[in-house]
């Protein structure tokens, strides 16, 4: 089933990339950004592109409705979504391209996207947003292995309690998917001189000396022997509602469970509920089935459990990186040339 959708996969991306005129001038770009952003463009992206496209910032349907059809490609900017603007006027007739300055697009994929002929590009398999991702799955590891919420909580109560940590040497780290992000964490794991298994898709590439590699089918076997587990996978029609209630029974009473993945590989009652039992130690959660998360959600009061608002690659500094990734493919787009890190439109991801 997976080789036939990677080959309707194939010809698509040809057919679109084909399709596309060459030598294209001045296009139309619509960089999608939040409704509550400034607005604001950084200057090295307003410069890259000053006399080289017409750029619009877009924030609401009513910024592409102005555009009367004629943006050629959207950039989506620092958690903008385009989503909700073309379900409401309209995948433009001269959009061929857009670009996600992240990496997870299934919550911009719906129908008549996937079915067009516009090609989706993100920002996979480069090291811009792994090791910001790996440095904050270990400072969450680090929280709980040496009880900080627990000294903070003291500290508030101005009590004087000595409290024993663990070490994460000779700890098991499970990663759920040795992609790009997965490799940085399972690499910090071994720095630390913790015992490694990940779980990958393809186990005949991606090997990494000092971890143990099981299919994706292994995954049980992973969260069994785990201290820590770390969900780093897209999702996908086969990842959605990885972990459930009979997944997280197969884990340790007291291990803790951290998603930088997408939220919609969790049940999040499920985790809640296993938490309130206590047949799960903890659970750091980066993301949600819904964000931002409701106010009457009882993840935000499950014990042990730390909620942080989708933030794990957002670092300070220049956004040096994602425009980079940007630009390397624009030039490619006005050229007329195949485009770089295309999404499977149609496995979502």
């Amino acid at each position: 089933m997976s080789e036939r959708r990677d080959e309707r996969h194939s010809r698509d991306v040809s057919v679109a990339t084909r399709g596309r005129r060459a030598n294209l001038e001045d296009p139309t770009v619509l960089v999608v950004m939040p409704a509550d952003s400034d607005g604001v463009l950084p200057p090295d992206l307003q410069s890259a592109l000053a006399g080289r496209a017409t750029v619009v910032v877009g924030r609401t349907a009513n910024d592409l409705r102005g555009l009367r059809g004629a943006a050629d490609a959207i950039l989506t900017w620092r958690g903008g979504n385009p989503r909700p603007l073309l379900q409401e006027v309209g995948i433009p007739p001269r959009l061929q391209w857009i670009h996600h300055s992240g990496i997870g697009v299934d919550q911009f994929l719906f129908p008549e996207l996937v079915q067009s002929a516009v090609v989706i590009t993100n920002m996979r398999g480069g090291d811009w947003y792994a090791m910001p991702m790996a440095e904050y799955v270990f400072a969450l590891m680090l929280m709980f292995a040496k009880r900080l919420p627990e000294v903070a909580a003291n500290q508030r109560d101005k009590r004087w309690r000595r409290l024993e940590g663990a070490e994460l040497r000779h700890k098991t780290l499970g990663v759920v998917g040795l992609g790009t992000i997965g490799t940085a964490v399972a690499r910090l794991g071994l720095a630390f001189g913790m015992h490694v298994l990940a779980t990958r898709r393809d186990v005949t590439v991606g090997a990494l000396d000092g971890v143990t590699l099981r299919p994706a089918d292994g995954i049980d076997e992973v969260l069994a022997a785990a201290d820590f587990v770390v969900l780093s996978v897209p999702r996908t029609p086969e990842t959605e509602g990885l972990i459930n209630a009979d997944r997280l029974r197969v884990m340790k009473p007291t291990s803790v469970l951290i998603n930088v993945g997408r939220g919609r590989l969790i049940d999040e009652t499920a985790v809640a509920g296993a938490l309130a039992a206590r047949r799960l130690g903890a659970a750091a959660l980066d993301v949600f089935q819904s964000e931002p998360l409701e106010a009457s959600s009882r993840l935000w009061t499950a014990p042990n459990l730390f909620v942080s608002p989708h933030m794990s690659a957002a670092v300070q500094g220049p956004s040096s990186d994602e425009i980079a990734g940007f630009l390397e493919n624009f030039d490619r787009f006005v050229r007329g040339e195949p485009l770089l890190r295309v999404v499977n439109k149609l496995g979502g991801y």
